[in-house]
């Protein structure tokens, strides 16, 4: 629409040098300027021997006037333009069909209407609202709904903010790994070389596939923001800058943008930073077989603590195995023992460093098995959680396997494992678990230790699993 200063410029070409007005009738000279006819004509007068231009004044033979048809129609719609801005100055509107003013709102077709219009059959039975009332409730309503839609910004906003963070710390926890890989195969020859290059390029691929992942998502939800924020801005100045009677009759194109708006979904949920625990584990022990003795770190050589053990528990001669007896032992219930849960702990603890052993649950159906913090719980049911200083995983019902975090984690195994690896990287903050039997990879905790931690074992009580837990000894 034409600004202020566009139409009072229009104006200026389309008035008449004579009586300085908007052209009437206009006409042409041969020199090319415009007059109205009747200025014109009563200018050079009825005896005028000699009719000149009043501008130029080139002369014109004869008195020759050409109608300007163009120059009439551009006046025109000039003045057909003043009597709308002049209308919506004054804020009242006029019904296109009756020209009658627009005075009341029909609120089942949702459009101004004029009093004419009201009593048509097509509006019969239909109710109305004086304009200011009408604009009154609908803003209210609009607002309401802009209340919510403000509040879907501001939460997409925060979800921008938290997928950038994890964006961040995937990057971190990749420069991590890659230096953790390079430096456990910094010390094996050509053959572990190439499996470095391996491992790097799988975890190259998972995290620009993680990466891509995170960017798509961020992409979305920066989309859906940018697209929301300048619709808002829009129906914020559409409710709040104009007049009653413009912004009922643009209320249809206003809600079409909320429905819009409530239409467009996103994801709502931040994704994650990956399970990239298997990057983190004993990369050596994947080739231990033909490099047993470069392996770092060496396989614990563990035994267990009969003074932990609870009284069912039998333990071998060697101290290797335990498993579930069928009669209680009267025991010293000292404060290391456990009580009534069947667990025991390795009589070595680890305060620093990395460790690794290998525990036997072949043809066993249940069992828990990972680290336990030298001051955690030991009386009494115990919940095993990192919260109270437990970091393990189960076997359930001889199928069922996951980590047991707070809630549970299920996990999905491709094989029933014959033996299972855990590693301890004190300093790390991490405790991973692997199928032993091709050292693929299970679970990871990530947690920050203090205090000495212990190689954790539970083979439970229950009929068909008598089968004890055996520590694997490697023999260098």
């Amino acid at each position: 629409m034409a600004s202020s200063r566009e139409v009072r410029s229009l104006m200026e070409e389309l008035t008449c040098p004579i009586c300085l007005s908007l052209f009437t009738e206009p006409v042409r000279l041969e020199c090319e300027h415009n007059f109205c006819r009747g200025c014109i004509t009563e200018c050079w007068g009825p005896d005028c021997a000699a009719p000149a231009c009043p501008q130029c004044r080139f002369l014109s033979p004869g008195k020759a006037l050409k109608p300007n048809r163009v120059l009439a129609n551009l006046v025109d719609k000039l003045r057909r333009l003043g009597e709308q801005e002049e209308l919506k100055a004054s804020g009242e509107m006029q019904c296109p069909e009756h020209r009658e003013p627009l005075k009341i709102f029909c609120r089942d077709d949702q459009e101004l209407v004029c009093l004419v219009c009201r009593d048509d059959p097509g509006h019969s039975q239909h109710s109305f609202l004086p304009v200011r009332q009408a604009a009154s409730l609908y803003k209210n309503q609009l607002n309401e709904l802009l209340v919510v839609e403000e509040l879907k910004q501001r939460k997409r906003s925060l979800l921008i903010t938290q997928q950038q963070e994890k964006i961040a710390e995937l990057q971190e926890t990749s420069e991590m790994l890659l230096h953790h890989i390079s430096s456990e195969f910094s010390n094996m020859h050509q053959f572990l070389m190439e499996k470095e290059q391996h491992w790097t390029k799988e975890l190259e691929e998972e995290k620009e596939q993680c990466l891509q992942m995170m960017e798509e998502n961020l992409t979305a939800i920066e989309t859906v923001w940018s697209a929301t924020e300048h619709n808002l801005f829009q129906l914020r100045a559409g409710i709040t800058q104009q007049a009653d009677c413009l912004f009922l009759k643009e209320l249809k194109g206003l809600r079409k943008r909320f429905q819009e708006m409530e239409q467009k979904k996103v994801a709502s949920v931040v994704s994650k930073s990956p399970g990239l625990g298997i990057f983190k584990g004993p990369l050596q022990y994947t080739v231990w077989k033909e490099m047993l003795k470069a392996l770092s770190p060496v396989p614990a050589q563990l035994t267990l603590d009969p003074r932990t053990a609870q009284p069912r528990l039998v333990l071998s001669e060697d101290l290797t195995a335990v498993h579930a007896g069928d009669v209680r032992r009267n025991l010293p219930n000292g404060r290391e023992r456990f009580e009534p849960c069947t667990c025991v702990l390795s009589s070595q603890g680890f305060s620093s460093g990395r460790h690794y052993w290998e525990v036997e649950v072949i043809n066993k159906t249940d069992w828990d098995l990972g680290l336990a913090r030298e001051n955690a719980q030991r009386k009494g049911q115990i919940t095993l959680m990192p919260s109270v200083g437990y970091w393990t995983i189960c076997q359930r019902q001889d199928h069922i396997y996951g980590a047991l975090t707070a809630p549970s984690t299920i996990l999905r195994l491709d094989a029933k494992p014959r033996k299972i690896g855990v590693y301890l990287d004190y300093e790390g903050g991490q405790v991973s678990f692997y199928n032993a039997d091709d050292m693929s990879h299970l679970y990871t905790f990530t947690d920050t230790f203090n205090g000495k931690l212990f190689p954790f074992f539970n083979p439970w009580l229950n009929k068909g699993n008598s089968e004890p837990l055996k520590l694997c000894h490697v023999k260098l």
